[in-house]
């Protein structure tokens, strides 16, 4: 096979930032050198995974791709290219060389933030598209490489019954806390074969937390009917504590100390990345 053209036309698509994703995704995968992929958060976006940081809402991430080892790097300005063994982990979708789905999840385990991360693995293993124990199993063989401690964990940690990246986040909080495993949307009946729903908690202590980001139900209806549904449930003896972005993804650590006091916990302390 040719080698990839190095043109001047090339090297535009990829820094235009005014051009689409898919436009420049296809740029970067005509300059990846033979037996490279797309990856990383790349590789996420074209298997259907728009992942977002707290902070990044409004940025236009990198381009990442794999390229193995001894091949030349893909050097542009907007392109992070790093180097590993593929392993035949390239799949094509849509002609463009791709990391495969299991790949792709371990790589976003290893080397994203935690809360892009979490986001991507419930998602992903709601949608079943791998299985745990055959992840753990690759991280095992990759064991001393960077980020596996904290792949594993972001593992053990997916639960596929989280509905939006928010709730990750704020489950992952709880278990960062050292807090016992929590359920993800349970279920309180309230009569003719209806039922509240509950992000994340535990049931049998008639505890839960709801993630509401941005104060998202402040004013009119919504808050009104959020607030209804909670004095009812505080009536059956259930606790909710309600969470904000700030809660979840700032320095505050009054989430954790509101669940601490209830469950008579201290939460622990971790450094936080995210």
């Amino acid at each position: 096979m040719p080698q990839p053209p190095r043109t001047a036309e090339l090297a535009h698509h990829l820094v235009d930032l005014s051009l689409d994703d898919a436009a420049r995704i296809r740029a970067l995968a005509r300059a990846i050198p033979d037996g490279g992929a797309v990856s990383r958060r790349t590789a996420a976006l074209v298997h259907g995974f728009h992942l977002f940081g707290h902070r990044e809402q409004s940025e236009r991430i990198p381009l990442q791709c794999t390229i193995p080892r001894g091949a030349e790097r893909v050097r542009r300005p907007g392109v992070q290219s790093f180097t590993s063994t593929l392993r035949g982990d390239v799949v094509d979708l849509d002609g463009l060389p791709v990391t495969s789905i299991e790949r792709t999840v371990l790589d976003i385990a290893r080397y994203c933030t935690p809360d892009v991360a979490i986001a991507m693995l419930d998602l992903s293993l709601r949608r079943g598209l791998w299985d745990r124990e055959a992840l753990l199993e690759r991280v095992e063989e990759v064991r001393g490489d960077r980020g596996v401690g904290k792949a594993r964990y972001l593992i053990q940690a997916a639960d596929p019954g989280a509905e939006s990246p928010g709730e990750s986040a704020c489950r992952l909080r709880l278990l960062d806390a050292g807090f016992d495993r929590p359920q993800t949307q349970i279920l309180v009946p309230r009569g003719r074969g209806r039922h509240f729903r509950l992000d994340v908690g535990w049931e049998d202590l008639l505890l839960a937390v709801e993630y509401d980001g941005v104060e998202p139900h402040a004013g009119g209806e919504a808050y009104a009917r959020d607030t209804r549904r909670r004095a009812w449930l505080s009536d059956q003896g259930w606790t909710v504590l309600v969470a904000h972005k700030g809660h979840v993804f700032g320095t505050s650590t009054e989430l954790q100390n509101a669940v601490g006091e209830i469950l008579g916990v201290a939460p622990r302390t971790r450094r936080r990345l995210w």
